[in-house]
């Protein structure tokens, strides 16, 4: 799939560029894996959310693919208003403002499209995608809803019945699971490169291929070993994406971190492309031919593995450090919802031009 349409309309006050990419980051299984193993990680290393998290995996799963299944549906601009949310074209930066530009842009969507008009003009400053600052908004909805929960308990419930602190964490249990989906993104090597299919390198079709055919193929068994990939690199991604932690963990951090965890799967193309070139293409024209799936996807089984260990780090860090750190869980267990938001209302991007 390609991305369509390039332009500008104007929403009652809300400025909307019209660059959305129709492609859908690791499809189902893939964003429901990154979501639930993140639920997983959270649990094992804080044992008192464990009661939280455990459960609600599924939920977390649903609501990670709401992005795809529902978003781009319902933004009332046919995909193109949700789309930018899901990339960011660190090619198009990097060759704008210099290889290292990730580590100076600055932290609004605003300041760096301004900051790439300098370069590259509005048109196609506005074209770079958004998913760091997709990720910040979430971020800080989640927290907003968490942070203020002294202690929750009850027992079997709607979320739409309940109030005070399980009404605050039913909602923000939504928001975690939506940043999900915009973390695991953020992981998928050909959402951070404007050559999002490979077609400038006789790849075309790679994306659908490795991020969704792949997975498919080589699940069951496939989440096991993400998990275990998580456990085995979890300090090294730590040290190279967080430095000294998330002790003061904020907004401003989750999207610096989001801007390295982007950079770091740009420099996943090209172990990508290779194996495709070397192991899976059979033939590039009249057009280009790949293995079965099932012969060509165990190629590529060890860079799944990778990168959806990132998402799911990378997930699972946000959320701890959302999560409030004195809550009383000592009955969290008995706090039990029997229902999660189906249908919930288009989630209009926060830092678009007003």
């Amino acid at each position: 799939m390609g991305r369509v349409g390039n332009g500008f309309i104007k929403c009652g006050a809300l400025a909307i560029f019209l660059f959305a990419p129709s492609v859908l980051a690791w499809g189902p299984l893939g964003h429901r894996m990154v979501a639930e193993t993140a639920a997983i990680l959270v649990a094992d290393d804080l044992p008192e959310w464990a009661p939280l998290f455990g459960p609600y995996r599924t939920s977390l799963g649903i609501y990670a693919n709401l992005p795809d299944s529902l978003f781009k549906h319902t933004d009332g601009h046919e995909g193109q208003l949700e789309g930018p949310t899901h990339y960011l074209d660190v090619d198009v930066i990097q060759g704008a403002l210099g290889p290292h530009a990730l580590y100076n842009l600055p932290a609004t969507y605003t300041d760096a499209v301004k900051r790439l008009n300098e370069k590259l003009g509005k048109a196609e400053a506005t074209k770079i995608g958004s998913s760091p600052w997709r990720i910040k908004q979430l971020f800080k909805l989640a927290q907003a809803k968490m942070v203020g929960i002294q202690e929750l308990s009850g027992r079997y419930q709607t979320g739409e019945a309940s109030t005070g602190d399980a009404a605050d964490f039913y909602q923000g249990l939504y928001f975690l699971g939506l940043m999900s989906h915009y973390t695991g993104d953020a992981t998928m090597p050909y959402h951070a490169t404007s050559d999002w299919d490979g077609l400038l390198k006789q790849e075309q079709g790679i994306h659908f291929y490795f991020e969704n055919n792949c997975v498919n193929v080589l699940e069951p068994g496939l989440s096991s070993d993400v998990r275990d990939a998580v456990r085995r690199n979890q300090k090294k991604w730590s040290s190279e994406w967080l430095g000294s932690g998330t002790k003061s963990f904020n907004e401003e951090s989750a999207i610096k971190v989001a801007f390295a965890v982007f950079l770091d799967s740009k420099e996943a193309i090209d172990s990508v492309s290779k194996v495709d070139r070397e192991k899976v293409i059979l033939a590039v024209e009249p057009k280009v031919k790949r293995r079965d799936d099932r012969e060509g996807c165990i190629f590529f089984r060890p860079i799944l593995v990778e990168q959806l260990a990132k998402g799911a780090f990378f997930t699972a860090t946000l959320w701890k450090a959302a999560l409030p750190k004195k809550a009383n869980l000592a009955h969290a267990a008995s706090l039990q919802f029997i229902n999660y938001l189906a249908n919930p209302s288009y989630l209009v991007p926060d830092y678009l031009d007003n």
